[in-house]
């Protein structure tokens, strides 16, 4: 493997996530396994060792962005935090319509509380803590507004 490579299938199943790629090397243990590997705009396969350890001795990169602090005032604010609020719902909308057209797994796109906890790390960002909070407060009030008045 070379950098830049992305695996989407050992020995012919589909792996979209990098849990599923985990999940599908520990079958292989101490075994080989053919690897589609999508190379620039190419497919290739390459037939691997898995380790004791259900790794192939590599690791993958996960390029997070560069941390930026931009301060609004509160008029600034407002338009900001309103499209924050709609690019929230819209990606929510949108993960929950792919299960329903079954383009997605629900386990990967709903998650209850331990899942919500372990998005975070060792280190809350309360920032990132409190965005799914706030999605699910004023979603309620949304869908039952009645039951449940908006804050």
């Amino acid at each position: 493997m070379t950098k830049g490579d992305s695996v989407i299938a050992v020995n012919g199943t589909k792996i979209a996530f990098y849990d599923e790629l985990q999940t599908e090397l520990k079958k292989y243990t101490n075994k080989s396994a053919v690897l589609d590997v999508k190379r620039k705009d190419e497919v290739k396969q390459l037939t691997v060792s898995i380790n004791k350890d259900s790794k192939l001795g590599i690791a993958a990169k996960f390029d997070l962005p560069k941390e930026k602090t931009i301060k609004y005032g509160f008029f600034g604010s407002l338009p900001v935090g309103a499209s924050k609020a709609w690019g929230t719902f819209s990606n929510n909308a949108k993960a929950i319509g792919k299960v329903f057209k079954g383009e997605a797994k629900f386990n990967k796109v709903i998650g209850g509380p331990v899942a919500i906890a372990t998005m975070f790390g060792s280190e809350v960002d309360w920032v990132h803590f409190w965005t799914p909070g706030w999605f699910l407060i004023n979603g309620t009030c949304i869908y039952q507004p009645v039951a449940y008045p908006c804050p």
